[in-house]
């Protein structure tokens, strides 16, 4: 069962859906029809033949695709996270400097300037919070494509 090219299986899901159920390593090695061996250094490393994937995903009565090692960026996430945040934290001072002008200016009253300049604020985080989210969301879908 082994003979076939060795891939990458997310060993820590196997682990949690194996504790899940209160198994063994021994009980998932009969249940899937695997050896005890192929089961340790599943959880170890994540190395698995496809029919490997496959007996273990049965096991458990969940799709192979599920067991997948999803491939994250550390670095990209919190890299978009920060970007956002530090967007929209500079929006919000936008908006507070401009109600401040709006307040000291001559030309409206400060309570019609400071409201306007509020609300170009207030536009600008949930445009940057929208921005940040969705170009979160796309690291999120190129990483699952590759």
């Amino acid at each position: 069962m082994e003979n076939s090219s060795p891939m990458k299986i997310d060993a820590a899901s196997v682990r949690k859906l194996r504790e899940a159920k209160s198994w063994s390593q021994d009980h998932l090695a009969e249940v899937a029809g695997l050896s005890l061996r192929t089961v340790q250094r599943v959880e170890a490393d994540g190395s698995a033949s496809p029919e490997t994937k496959m007996a273990v995903a049965a096991a458990f009565g969940v799709e192979p695709a599920e067991l997948s090692v999803r491939i994250a960026s550390v670095a990209a996430v919190p890299r978009n996270f920060r970007r956002g945040i530090w967007l929209g934290n500079f929006s919000v001072g936008v908006g507070a400097v401009s109600a401040c002008l709006g307040v000291l200016s001559e030309h409206a009253s400060g309570a019609e300037t400071g409201f306007a300049f509020g609300l170009i604020g207030l536009f600008s985080g949930i445009c940057f919070g929208a921005i940040g989210w969705f170009g979160w969301r796309y690291s999120r879908s190129e990483q699952r494509v590759a």
